[in-house]
Order: C-alpha cells, then structure tokens, then sequence
C-alpha cells in the first residue's frame, strides 16, 4: 500500500501479487493487482488478471467489462 502511495506501481503490484499466492482466490487483492498492472502499462499481466476474475466469478458484469477492455488494450482477438 505505501509503493502504491508514492506512485511506484510496478513495485505495489508485484507485492499484490505475493499476496495472491497465500490467498489466489481474494477478488479485492485481484482487483487491486490488476489496477496496478494497468497504471503501469503491463497489459499482458493485466489480462492474465482479468481472465482470472472472470472465470472466478462470471456472473459479475464489471468482470466481463475488464476483460473485454483488457482484450482491447493487448489488441488480441480472444476467444474463451
């Protein structure tokens, strides 16, 4: 949360993602990780995240919204 403060997002998301390996199934680590992925301009790892939470959770349309831009942003034509 500090490294998010002072704007060092690459560093804050790698430290959310250790806290998904003790907990892979926390939706507010994943959203948060997947938030930073995006402010850091890693949109591969930002999709990998997003494919996550919508096969987590399908029913959530925000989930199926971020995956959809996420697919956008790495400019892939993605099938499920």
């Amino acid at each position: 949360m500090i490294q998010k403060m002072n704007k060092k997002y690459k560093f804050a998301a790698i430290s959310f993602t250790c806290a998904l390996k003790h907990d892979p199934e926390n939706q507010q680590i994943m959203r948060e990780a997947t938030n930073l992925y995006l402010l850091s301009r890693e949109y591969n790892q930002h999709l990998d995240y997003r494919k996550k939470m919508l096969f987590g959770k399908p029913g959530i349309m925000m989930n199926w919204a971020g995956f959809i831009c996420a697919c956008h942003l790495v400019s892939q034509n993605y099938s499920l």
